[in-house]
């Protein structure tokens, strides 16, 4: 037998989880209290999950023009203001062109000043 940390009840030792750097090689909490808790964390944090866009969500054609929308600056462009990226579904870079210049350069000011 051994008492829960969490619920305070004696319980039998199968009732516990393993945990082998413990003395007695079991976990503090037992199984119910464990699940129990890690059902409120998943419930606490579902809501905080990423939002990752679609392929339709960030391509449009307007006036017959196919645009893009930017990762960095959220404005859409079209789409030959991207560099291409041979790896990404479309083709495209994920920044626009203004952008990575503008993070490039920033970049490189800050290591020209490092050294």
């Amino acid at each position: 037998m051994k008492q829960c940390s969490k619920c305070k009840k004696r319980k039998d030792e199968n009732e516990f989880g393993k945990n082998r750097t413990r003395a007695d090689g079991l976990r503090i909490w037992c199984r119910e209290c464990e699940s129990e808790y890690a059902r409120e964390r998943y419930e606490k944090k579902r809501g905080s999950v990423k939002k990752y866009n679609n392929y339709k969500d960030l391509h449009r054609v307007a006036g017959g023009v196919k645009q893009k929308r930017c990762g960095r600056c959220k404005k859409w462009k079209a789409e030959n203001q991207y560099y291409q990226h041979s790896r990404h579904k479309d083709g495209l870079a994920v920044w626009c062109k203004e952008c990575a210049n503008t993070a490039t350069n920033s970049c490189r000011r800050r290591r020209a000043v490092k050294s």
